[in-house]
């Protein structure tokens, strides 16, 4: 909920450019296309002698 006082033109203003629109994903034969990641491994990067704290 919202405080109707929050609620005005200055408010919408500011908001709008936040809220404006949608952004679908590209379709193909009816079906919208997702990413698929590959789940592959990187090379480790950090050195072994790392401790947690």
């Amino acid at each position: 909920m919202m405080p109707t006082e929050y609620i005005s033109e200055a408010c919408r203003e500011y908001l709008q450019p936040l809220i404006l629109g949608e952004d679908y994903p590209p379709y193909k034969d009816g079906l919208p296309q997702y990413v698929e990641l590959k789940n592959v491994g990187v090379e480790k990067k950090l050195a072994s002698t790392y401790e947690l704290k």
